[in-house]
């Protein structure tokens, strides 16, 4: 109050802008000087009331509706009066924002059914205006609706993914319709396989191979599940290890032995040559292969040395045919040469070859002759 001559005066006090400090009145304006304003009751501040439309310390305007002019503004409706609808940055225009249409009586409604690829939004309820039970309403600049994670596209329709193992249809680059994440459809079994370095079974999942070194399942006959082509899972520690003829990790892989001395493990390069230290082995297919002295060669030492003809000087090793390289020849313990052995026959430097056949022909030889002699015996008789 104030007093003048006497008379008691209210005290007058300036209304508040928009964005000053208020003291919320409900059902008025309350102290705001805009008659479009009102003190809002959660931050004590004038405010432009709904529809309306300002800056701090400025004036409430009314929003434009669909279709009149207004101000661009990235990443809200700007200042249109229909909340689902967008000032766009091309007409500066309101229009209803990706799967609204309008205006239906002044206002943008939610599309129904909306087709794969086409601009969707979702309901009040939290529900996708997607035509497909099985599509979703990405979240992405415009919306659009896509399958879902568990399911592919295929013409208008959200269909279910294949588990590993079921028939697919293979789509270069990508892992076509299956529903593993690390699968792909193979182009040569157009069924859905896992993908270089994982393994899994029909139906299962696709799951890393494991490293050198890592935990495996051993599995006969294969390399089990080890990533790495030339490691096995060893049956004794139940870890990818490098096969026999390889050492690793060499940057995490296992790389070819170099090298390879005789009766040591060994292994066949990607170029079909072995990787025998000896020039004359080769790496015997065995259950382990090892390098041993082809068949031309002998093993001495560390080194493979030719095998010795027949007549050629050897060394006599008894119960075998020694170093000599006919299989029908052993080292004479009498003259230390190759000779052909019993039931066998031939020339130096040559090829022994069994005499069976001589010895019958000479028995062949002696009957005619004595047939021809009794015959001419009996002629002169007469």
């Amino acid at each position: 109050m104030s007093h003048r001559a006497g008379v008691e005066l209210d005290t007058v006090v300036a209304k508040h802008p928009i964005g000053a400090a208020c003291t919320p009145a409900e059902g008025s304006n309350g102290d705001c000087l805009d008659v479009n304003a009102v003190c809002s009751a959660k931050t004590n501040k004038c405010e432009c009331k709904p529809g309306y439309t300002g800056p701090a310390g400025g004036k409430c305007v009314a929003k434009p509706p669909i279709g009149a002019a207004c101000t661009p503004a990235e990443g809200s409706n700007g200042d249109c009066l229909d909340v689902n609808a967008v000032c766009s940055t091309k007409s500066k225009k309101c229009e209803c924002k990706p799967g609204y249409t309008g205006p239906d009586g002044g206002k943008c409604a939610l599309l129904s059914n909306v087709a794969l690829d086409s601009p969707c939004a979702y309901t009040d309820g939290g529900q996708s205006n997607c035509a497909d039970a099985n599509a979703v309403c990405t979240p992405q600049t415009t919306p659009t609706c896509q399958c879902n994670a568990g399911h592919y596209k295929s013409g208008s329709a959200c269909i279910a993914k294949h588990p590993i193992g079921a028939a697919c249809t293979p789509a270069e680059g990508s892992n076509g319709d299956c529903l593993d994440v690390n699968a792909v459809c193979s182009a040569k079994t157009n069924k859905c396989e896992c993908k270089p370095g994982y393994t899994g079974p029909d139906g299962g999942k696709c799951v890393a191979k494991p490293p050198i070194g890592a935990a495996c399942t051993p599995a006969e006959g294969s390399n089990g599940d080890c990533l790495d082509v030339n490691a096995v899972c060893s049956t004794k520690s139940k870890k990818c290890e490098c096969k026999p003829g390889y050492t690793g990790p060499d940057g995490g892989k296992c790389v070819l032995l170099n090298n390879v001395a005789l009766d040591s493990p060994c292994a066949y390069t990607d170029g079909g040559q072995s990787n025998c230290a000896n020039a004359n082995a080769v790496c015997t297919p065995q259950t382990t292969p090892t390098c041993q002295c082809n068949a031309g060669h002998y093993k001495s030492g560390s080194a493979c040395i030719a095998k010795h003809p027949i007549g050629a000087a050897c060394t006599p090793a008894e119960g075998s045919k020694g170093d000599c390289l006919d299989v029908n020849a052993v080292c004479s313990a009498e003259t230390n040469k190759c000779e052909c052995k019993p039931g066998y026959t031939g020339p130096a430097g040559g090829k022994c070859a069994s005499n069976k056949g001589v010895a019958l022909g000479q028995v062949a030889v002696w009957t005619l002759c004595m047939t021809i002699l009794t015959v001419s015996l009996a002629v002169n008789v007469v």
